[in-house]
């Protein structure tokens, strides 16, 4: 399972998907990805869009 958040800055999207993450039991954390989505215009630290994917799975799961 999977799912994104998404904000103006790396930073807002990080602490989104943080705040989500952390209110979360049962769950275990496969794997983390951060993409700048927007305009990159000379650099990618000067992106206008973010988005973070946490991929999950139940911690019952085999």
């Amino acid at each position: 399972m999977k799912k994104t958040f998404t904000g103006s800055s790396q930073q807002e999207a990080r602490t989104k998907a943080d705040n989500w993450w952390a209110a979360q039991k049962g769950l275990r954390k496969v794997s983390q990805t951060e993409v700048a989505t927007g305009e990159e215009g000379p650099s990618i630290d000067l992106a206008d869009r973010w988005a973070v994917t946490i991929h999950f799975e139940d911690e019952n799961s085999n």
